[in-house]
C-alpha cells in the first residue's frame, strides 16, 4: 500500500554567484535584519552586479503574497503544526512583521514603470523567467517548483541557486521559524 505524497519548499530563491560577487554569505542570513542588510548591500552594488533590482515580486500573482507569504505569518502564531491545524481562530499577531517583510521586497523590487503600483503588473513568468533567470535580480520569493523554469532558461544558473527562509522581524518562536532556521 502507498499514499501519494508531495513536498514543496518555498522561501527566497537567490543567485549564489551574485551573492558571492556582492560579498554576502547567505548562510548568515537568519533574521529579518540580516535580510535587510543583504538587500541594502545588493542595492548599493546594483550597477556593478548588472542588476535592475534586488527582488522581483510578482504582485499580479496573489498566491505568492496572499498564500505563501501570509502562511509564514500565520504559521508563526502557533507553537506546533498540530496547534495550527486544530486552531479555530487566529489573532494575526504577526501582521506588522509580515508587512515589514513585504515592504522590504517592494522597496528593493523591480518596478516596470518605476512606481510601486507597477509591481501588481508583474507575473510569475516575468519574475522567474525574465528577471531572475536572466540575472536581472538577485532574489525572488518562490519555491522549488521554479527550478524547472530556471533550468529551462539557464541550466548553469539552476546549479547555482539557493533558498533562504523568509524571516519575519522579531519572530523567534513557533515551529515554522525553528524549521526554517535549521538550515
Amino acid at each position: 500500500m502507498g499514499m501519494p505524497f508531495n513536498q514543496e519548499g518555498y522561501g527566497l530563491i537567490y543567485n549564489k554567484e551574485i551573492f558571492t560577487k556582492a560579498g554576502i554569505d547567505a548562510s548568515k542570513i537568519k533574521t529579518y535584519a540580516d535580510l535587510e542588510a543583504a538587500s541594502k548591500t545588493l542595492d548599493s552594488k546594483k550597477k556593478d552586479l548588472k542588476l535592475d533590482a534586488v527582488f522581483a515580486l510578482p504582485g499580479k500573482e496573489t498566491w505568492v503574497t496572499g498564500l505563501h507569504l501570509s502562511n509564514i505569518a500565520f504559521a508563526n502564531e502557533f507553537p506546533t503544526v498540530l496547534d495550527a491545524f486544530n486552531a479555530k481562530t487566529t489573532t494575526f499577531k504577526q501582521n506588522q512583521p509580515l508587512k515589514k517583510l513585504l515592504d522590504l521586497q517592494i522597496k528593493y523590487a523591480y518596478k516596470p514603470d518605476g512606481s510601486n503600483k507597477s509591481i501588481n503588473s508583474l507575473d510569475y513568468s516575468t519574475q522567474v523567467e525574465k528577471m531572475f533567470s536572466m540575472g536581472k535580480v538577485a532574489i525572488i520569493q518562490q519555491g522549488n517548483w521554479a527550478f524547472g523554469s530556471i533550468d529551462g532558461i539557464d541550466p548553469e544558473l539552476s546549479k547555482n541557486i539557493g533558498i533562504l527562509p523568509t524571516p519575519l522581524d522579531g519572530v523567534k518562536e513557533g515551529w515554522i521559524y525553528k524549521l526554517c532556521n535549521r538550515f
